[in-house]
């Protein structure tokens, strides 16, 4: 069975993700239990007071330590807040990534594709060759040799052109080789000759067939 492509998005924006919404919640719970046992506490006027009274009783550098803490602690906040929508973005784009990796083909699948859109262009030839127009018929063969070069190019063979292609194939992996060779030079003389190109049904017919015998051979049709 083919595989996905090897390179997998990785789960380090995920893992981020976790631990934020992990503290969140940490911190969610804890202001939770603050209010619930203190439900006055930060708007009752008293409280300020007794801070004010407090603090001034305190010494300076002690009120000094504690302002710096307060500022330590938002710009900590800050930074916080600015390190999760780093995560954020970093954790949609990977999220982004592992849905494009879930939606890659794979080889065993574009293969199938191939396979599908060459049956469904044989179709066309078929209906072709069985027009009463002699341009259609013409239309045929010329689309039979396409179908083939699509064969031959998925094939992986050297060669620009299919009579290069098909002079690099092993006649032991081919069986319908001289078939697919009288078929492709009659396209050629068709290419050559232009509409002076003279030919009859029957003729047609024998051609689409000796480009059949190769398609059912590899099975794309």
């Amino acid at each position: 069975m083919a595989e996905k492509p090897s390179k997998k998005p990785s789960s380090s924006g995920n893992d981020s993700w976790k631990v934020m919404i992990n503290f969140l919640l940490i911190l969610a719970l804890i202001y939770a239990v603050f209010t619930y046992f203190f439900p006055t506490l930060l708007t009752d006027q008293s409280t300020f007071d007794k801070l004010n009274y407090y603090s001034s009783l305190a010494p300076s550098f002690l009120v000094s330590f504690l302002a710096k803490i307060m500022i330590f602690g938002i710009f900590v906040a800050i930074a916080f807040a600015i390190l999760s929508v780093i995560w954020w973005i970093k954790y949609q784009a990977e999220l982004e990534e592992t849905l494009k990796y879930l939606k890659t083909p794979t080889s065993e699948e574009t293969s199938e594709t191939k396979e599908g859109i060459l049956a469904l262009k044989w179709q066309e030839v078929l209906k072709y060759a069985s027009s009463e127009s002699e341009n259609d018929w013409i239309r045929a063969i010329i689309s039979s040799d396409v179908i083939l070069g699509d064969l031959l190019d998925g094939m992986s063979l050297p060669g620009d052109t299919i009579g290069e292609k098909l002079k690099a194939v092993e006649k032991g992996n081919f069986q319908t080789l001289d078939n697919a060779w009288e078929a492709h030079k009659i396209r050629n003389a068709i290419a050559h000759s232009g509409m002076d190109f003279q030919i009859n049904q029957r003729e047609v017919r024998r051609i689409i067939d000796l480009y059949e015998s190769v398609f059912k051979e590899f099975k794309i049709i």
